[in-house]
């Protein structure tokens, strides 16, 4: 499973790593100790599946609040590129685009993973 980060400008930076065993079912996973940037306590937040993912992350104990109310996974979760995107960054849109491949020699080092999702057979 590569290594993947989140692009520079999230804060902070974070790390997952990326399935691509099932071609039509590559996953995110996020591990334990990976901060969640959604407000879970938000009831207007846009879009709604969204704060109802996180929220129930914390409803079931796999995240938590730490001293600097942050919310903190205490389990790895997985889920698609976009939900995890949705989890690190607090907003919407394409994981696909969002994840980057962060090995040092792999020939898409620093590339988006939809380079990876391109180059499946």
């Amino acid at each position: 499973m590569p290594i993947i980060t989140t692009p520079p400008n999230v804060h902070p930076v974070q790390s997952a790593y990326f399935n691509l065993e099932a071609a039509l079912h590559q996953k995110v996973t996020l591990p334990t100790g990976t901060l969640l940037q959604i407000d879970v306590t938000d009831f207007e937040s846009h879009p709604q599946g969204n704060f109802n993912m996180a929220r129930e992350l914390v409803e079931d104990g796999s995240a938590v609040g730490n001293d600097n109310d942050e919310w903190v996974l205490t389990q790895p979760f997985t889920g698609s590129p976009s939900a995890c995107k949705v989890l690190v960054s607090g907003t919407s849109g394409s994981g696909w685009n969002f994840w980057r491949i962060n090995e040092p020699g792999h020939p898409l080092h620093g590339q988006v993973i939809n380079e990876l999702r391109n180059r499946q057979p």
